[in-house]
């Protein structure tokens, strides 16, 4: 068994940063150890006859109870980096995949969902309803609000387990 994770807002960056990067399965990754597999943001990757995008992170709303470099970093919040090399990675792809794994979602969804954005993380929320809106995709998989709900094809998970086929 093979474990695949884009990373949320709480991970230790430090440390999850600290492994080399290598290539599989056409993007980026960090190798953990064998059978697990940190999945970069920006990614396009080919698993099992399907095109996955993956773009991890999140902004913590709750950082005032939090210490900066234990339980929050700096490094939840997307580089500008980050959003070119998603853009041209997608590009490359000609704007379609099958499924798009995010830790949260774009802004119209989150907003359906009744969740207001907080200013720090409106960037990354508006850069995901850019894809929303310009990839041709099937179903988009996100789990930073800790809850099971469906908003057309969008998929907030945190205990349903949902098989892709």
């Amino acid at each position: 068994m093979t474990i695949l994770f884009a990373d949320g807002n709480h991970e230790q960056f430090d440390a999850l940063n600290s492994y080399s990067i290598d290539e599989w399965n056409g993007g980026k990754v960090h190798i953990i150890e064998p059978g697990i597999i940190h999945l970069m943001r920006g990614q396009v990757y080919q698993i099992a006859g399907k095109r996955f995008f993956v773009f991890g992170g999140a902004y913590s709303i709750d950082r005032a109870y939090r210490d900066l470099g234990f339980t929050w970093f700096e490094e939840e919040i997307p580089s500008q980096e980050e959003y070119e090399e998603a853009w041209k990675n997608l590009e490359e792809c000609d704007y379609k995949v099958d499924y798009i794994i995010s830790h949260t979602g774009p802004y119209e969804v989150i907003t359906e969902l009744g969740y207001e954005c907080h200013d720090a993380a409106l960037n990354q929320v508006r850069f995901f309803q850019q894809v929303a809106d310009q990839v041709d995709f099937q179903d988009w998989y996100f789990g930073h609000f800790h809850e099971d709900v469906d908003v057309e094809n969008f998929h907030c998970r945190i205990d349903e387990v949902t098989q892709i086929e």
